[in-house]
């Protein structure tokens, strides 16, 4: 973990966001390769989410004006 890049920590805690929203969610793995599906979907959906509001920022710092779209 010491020599971890920082775009190795992000994807880290994403997965452990992920792990966590999974388990929120009243999915249970009784094996180890249950759910992986919905466990990727909720991991994509919390990329695209990060990504959105990267995008807003980036606006935001630009003076861009924000729309609630």
């Amino acid at each position: 973990m010491l020599h971890q890049n920082s775009r190795d920590l992000f994807d880290e805690l994403m997965n452990k966001l992920a792990e966590q929203e999974f388990k929120n969610r009243g999915f249970k793995r009784t094996r180890f390769v249950d759910g992986f599906e919905d466990y990727d979907k909720i991991l994509d959906e919390m990329f695209e989410k990060f990504e959105y509001f990267e995008t807003e920022i980036i606006k935001i710092e630009n003076g861009t004006p924000v729309t609630n779209d």
